[in-house]
């Protein structure tokens, strides 16, 4: 099995590792509600993969997509309660999530929830 990576966690800093991974993690939920395709771009893996509620999936690229189009926009994007565990060379972040968003016809949708996102190093061979 391939190992699902975030391009950042081999180079994290031994003893602050934890919290880079949670500044991380919050960077990114900023960087949705601010559409900010870059940032996203940059803290995303190119094989990322989220895996939603429902069984939905979506890539790196998906997510990209869907922060360029006009369909959904952000109005609150908040993680609380948030919690890193670490082992050896992956990262689980967990989070209680609330969005809202709006969309072009101007319907309103609100979410939350417990999330739970996994982090791993890029491991040279390793499948």
């Amino acid at each position: 099995m391939k190992k699902v990576s975030h391009r950042f966690l081999e180079d994290l800093p031994p003893n602050d590792d934890g919290k880079t991974v949670a500044a991380l993690d919050t960077e990114y939920q900023a960087a949705v509600l601010a559409r900010d395709i870059a940032t996203m771009d940059r803290i995303l893996a190119d094989d990322f993969v989220l895996v939603a509620g429902k069984g939905r999936i979506y890539t790196k690229g998906d997510l990209l997509n869907e922060a360029r189009t006009t369909d959904r926009i952000y109005e609150h994007q908040e993680d609380t309660n948030q919690e890193v565990r670490l082992w050896d060379d992956t990262a689980v972040v967990t989070a209680l999530l609330w969005a809202k968003a709006r969309t072009k016809a101007n319907h309103s949708t609100t979410s939350s929830g417990l999330v739970t996102r996994t982090f791993a190093t890029h491991l040279v061979g390793v499948e």
